[in-house]
């Protein structure tokens, strides 16, 4: 028998290893030998760093860079701000230089510019194209451009500058980019026609306005959407029921509401990892993880034991600010309101507001329930929108458009189809002899347990905390097993002799 850091090779032991817990946490077992997975030049793609944990390997980009980093990684660009030299035509930063060592990684010195190497458009900053192997100032499509940015003549520019010097917008009316695309609109206070004329007008009551507007306190027609802060960061905003809608563009991920970050967020929908291991969505791919208390390759399998294979799955969920979260189960979690802040959305912001009157005698908005709550320490009624929908309980509420990544979902669902779903009941992946669980939005294959800790088995039996073992070598000598012939072992749950 060889040592445990030895293997057997021609009836010789000699050093290497069986498996990754036979190597140190920074190595992994490759080829029959501890090696550092990092060494080789293909394991992470051009410009991403490679860590090794728990004998697996992690890729990332560097700071500054963005992409996927089992692909590549570019240098991320920043729009100008007054600090760094900057491109006039694009509005972006740029660096100077007189030799290749004078720029980053990914980047060589063309025309005393650092500019990024590519294969194709994919692999450049937004509004960059690739040109003989070099992202180069351009687009082909809107898409190669900024979201208030829009291809034309192969230049990204403002939509609103060639409105201007074409058919401008009506008098009073001004011009606005949504999704690349030049949109006149009327003022807050204005209505009308925008593409002719814009007239001042006051209001009374939400029909009074436009239906893309709704009536402020002022007595002044405003579009939500225009609202400071009514959407996060990179989304679209479209006005429904006089509400603004907050949707992530093609190519972007994340809370509308917070922020659209540059990505898909859905890689992890093809079960990219291996089992008992956790798909974590990032911008331009995923990242394979084992989860706390577990060891080995994620992207292969990640080896646990059965207690530690639950974990806190407030872990997992992202609540809003002053919210507090609360486990549901061992898989699922919610966020809710605390007494200290009992108003706003929990996923997003509690507010230290005073709860609405009683719903009994005043009522709530379309499509809104009056419901009873305890979160104050006395039950109230209070307006809220079903499950479902979405909007101010107290005017209306309206169908929500389902789900467009796995984080939207609790963690024991995914998104499939674009419904929060239970991926075991959608497509079981596991066989007859396996029972199905779900976490962190992944289907995992977990082994059916004949019998639990301490639980009773056939006379000659014993519980080893999964199944039902011999206790003795002879099966004949079980009570109830005399009729099976020698040899033939006794099935422990039902009595049968095994086939």
């Amino acid at each position: 028998k060889c040592n445990p850091n030895q293997i057997c090779e021609n009836r010789l032991c000699v050093g290497g290893c069986h498996s990754d817990t036979s190597c140190p946490d920074n190595e992994a077992c490759i080829d029959k030998q501890c090696r550092a997975p990092c060494d080789s030049a293909t394991t992470c793609g051009p410009c991403a760093e490679c860590k090794v944990i728990n004998h697996g390997v992690q890729c990332s980009c560097m700071a500054g860079f963005n992409g996927n980093p089992l692909i590549g990684c570019v240098k991320s660009i920043l729009k100008c701000d007054g600090t760094c030299p900057c491109d006039l035509e694009t509005g972006y930063c740029i660096k100077s230089c007189a030799a290749n060592k004078d720029c980053s990684c990914g980047e060589i010195c063309h025309k005393n510019t650092c500019t990024t190497k590519c294969s194709s458009s994919t692999n450049c900053p937004t509004g960059h194209i690739c040109s003989d192997g070099l992202c180069v100032v351009g687009c082909r499509t809107n898409a190669d451009c900024a979201n208030d940015r829009s291809c034309q003549n192969g230049k990204c520019k403002n939509p609103c500058d060639v409105v201007s010097a074409g058919i401008p917008c009506g008098n009073n009316s001004e011009c606005h980019v949504n999704d690349h695309r030049a949109v006149c609109m009327c003022p807050d206070g204005f209505q009308g026609e925008p593409n002719i004329e814009c007239v001042r007008y006051t209001c009374d009551k939400d029909n009074d306005c436009e239906t893309n507007k709704k009536c402020g306190s002022d007595k002044v027609c405003r579009n939500p959407c225009l609202e400071q802060g009514a959407c996060g960061s990179n989304a679209q905003c479209r006005v429904t029921n006089r509400m603004a809608y907050c949707t992530c563009p093609l190519g972007y991920y994340g809370n509308a509401q917070l922020e659209c970050k540059p990505g898909t967020a859905d890689k992890c929908a093809s079960n990219p990892c291996g089992q008992n291991s956790r798909c974590k969505d990032i911008a331009g791919g995923y990242e394979c993880l084992c989860p706390p208390g577990c060891t080995g390759d994620p992207s292969k399998r990640c080896v646990c034991e059965q207690a530690q294979q639950r974990s806190d799955p407030c872990k997992n969920v992202i609540c809003g600010k002053h919210a507090l979260c609360q486990p549901v189960n061992d898989q699922d979690a919610k966020c809710y309101c605390p007494t200290e802040y009992p108003a706003g959305n929990p996923y997003v912001q509690c507010e230290m507001k005073k709860l609405p009157s009683d719903c009994r005698t005043n009522g709530c908005g379309k499509g809104a329930v009056c419901q009873p709550t305890d979160s104050t320490g006395s039950t109230v009624y209070i307006c809220q929108c079903p499950p479902g929908t979405t909007g101010s309980p107290h005017k209306e509420c309206s169908q929500v458009v389902g789900c467009s990544a796995h984080y939207e979902c609790p963690s024991g669902q995914a998104c499939i189809a674009n419904q929060c779903q239970n991926p075991c009941q959608h497509n079981n992946p596991c066989n007859s002899q396996q029972d199905c669980q779900v976490q962190d939005h992944q289907p995992v294959c977990l082994k059916l347990c004949q019998c639990q800790k301490n639980e009773h088995c056939q006379n000659g039996y014993v519980c080893d905390g999964c199944n039902c073992i011999l206790s003795s070598q002879d099966p004949i000598a079980i009570p109830g097993c005399e009729h099976c012939p020698t040899g033939v072992p006794c099935d422990p749950i039902t009595g049968a002799c095994a086939k």
